[in-house]
């Protein structure tokens, strides 16, 4: 029997200086946006790690790179509203920046009404048939049309069993 023997290297990145922190720009805005996250100085420092992004070619890696940032500061930081990150986003990227956070925000809200119409499907058919099979489950939790989500709620109300509803889904 193997049995692997793991190291795992911790670094503290509050002990390192801005300027100590080497490697390519999206490393490096990552790394300093690790080190500030909880640091009350993260508003003064968000304009450094994103003229790190600035200097890179803007290209759709960029723009998935900085919505991850985005998503990571709205979802770990409650010292910065969604309103002064688009401010320093927007500050940063210059004419891009008013671009940036509508295009973000749209697919964020996109995420969050599918999330939503998925979650609702399963809590309905719960509700009626007290389980659910995980395949069904892994068949909803992969739909991306929202208009076939909704037709999947409606139809979950209205079936007389959970054989009915799987066949309406993959009869569609």
């Amino acid at each position: 029997v193997f049995i692997p023997n793991f190291q795992y290297l911790v670094y503290d990145l509050s002990r390192y200086a801005d300027h100590e922190i080497l490697g390519e720009a999206v490393l490096k805005s990552s790394i300093l946006l690790l080190k500030y996250i909880f640091s009350p100085d993260l508003k003064h420092k968000l304009q450094d790690i994103l003229l790190w992004l600035k200097e890179l070619k803007f290209d759709q890696s960029v723009l998935d790179h900085l919505e991850s940032v985005i998503i990571y500061l709205i979802n770990s930081n409650d010292k910065m509203s969604f309103e002064e990150l688009s401010v320093e986003i927007e500050k940063a990227f210059e004419k891009r920046g008013k671009e940036i956070m509508p295009t973000i925000a749209q697919k964020l809200i996109r995420k969050g009404i599918l999330q939503k119409s998925r979650e609702d499907i399963i809590d309905v058919l719960e509700t009626r048939f007290a389980s659910i099979p995980q395949e069904t489950k892994e068949i909803i939790n992969n739909i991306d049309d929202v208009n076939f989500l909704s037709t999947l709620l409606r139809k979950s109300v209205i079936v007389d069993s959970m054989q009915e509803f799987t066949d309406f889904i993959y009869q569609s």
